[in-house]
């Protein structure tokens, strides 16, 4: 049975990994996404907490990537929420659930049935089809496929093989919240949505940096570009 703790972690781990292709990252962009485009945590205590979920099997890292641990069913989080800073801060260790189902060995198992009972479909084998479809949601391997494919644009010319490593460093890095907050002010979007839109514009468009894919999410909001140019180029 999962605490609140578990499921804090588990929606936190579903809005991190939901925009990247292949649901792989690295450190960089983890912390500077907790930190600096969504500013639910300070670049320290991103840093702890990524530290802590990786000591403690929520996350694994190889070669350089982190992604998930394979046993973690992800919780889509509501609409605005944000992560309460103390439960994500000293997360419990990662514990595989018991009641996870392997969803491959019912498929077979209904394969073989439906094929046995493929001439004579009575209302028993219906309740029986209902209940393995609801155990079926309970894995996370297929949810996993669902969140990568629609996170990609169909359009995006950028190679699948590529990592997040490979987005050019913003140089107005420094002035991205400021930016964000001003965006989000003067539309009605909040944050996350700002950020979301921006970071579509940058799988679309290939190798933008980051401050750039908000002008262009402004400017299609129809705000003053002036007021955005100083903000970008405040020191």
């Amino acid at each position: 049975m999962t605490t609140g703790q578990d499921e804090e972690v588990r929606r936190l781990l579903h809005v991190s990994f939901a925009d990247f292709p292949l649901g792989l990252t690295n450190r960089y962009d983890l912390v500077r996404l907790w930190s600096l485009e969504l500013q639910w945590l300070t670049p320290e205590d991103a840093l702890s907490v990524l530290e802590k979920l990786c000591d403690q099997g929520w996350l694994v890292e190889e070669d350089g990537r982190i992604k998930p641990n394979s046993g973690v069913v992800l919780i889509p989080p509501a609409l605005g929420w944000q992560p309460i800073v103390r439960r994500v801060l000293y997360p419990p260790d990662f514990v595989v659930a018991e009641e996870v189902v392997n969803v491959s060995r019912i498929r077979e198992e209904t394969q073989r049935q439906e094929s046995n009972d493929s001439k004579q479909v009575d209302e028993p084998q219906k309740i029986k089809a209902q209940f393995i479809q609801k155990e079926e949601m309970i894995e996370i391997a297929p949810s996993r496929e669902v969140i990568v494919k629609i996170s990609e644009p169909e359009n995006s010319t950028r190679n699948k093989r590529d990592g997040p490593t490979d987005r050019p460093p913003d140089r107005a890095e420094i002035n991205i919240p400021a930016l964000i907050n001003h965006i989000a002010a003067s539309s009605g979007l909040v944050n996350r949505e700002v950020v979301r839109r921006a970071q579509r514009k940058r799988r679309s468009l290939g190798p933008v940096t980051l401050w750039m894919a908000l002008a262009l999410v402004a400017r299609e909001q129809g705000l003053d570009m002036y007021d955005v140019t100083a903000i970008i180029e405040t020191k």
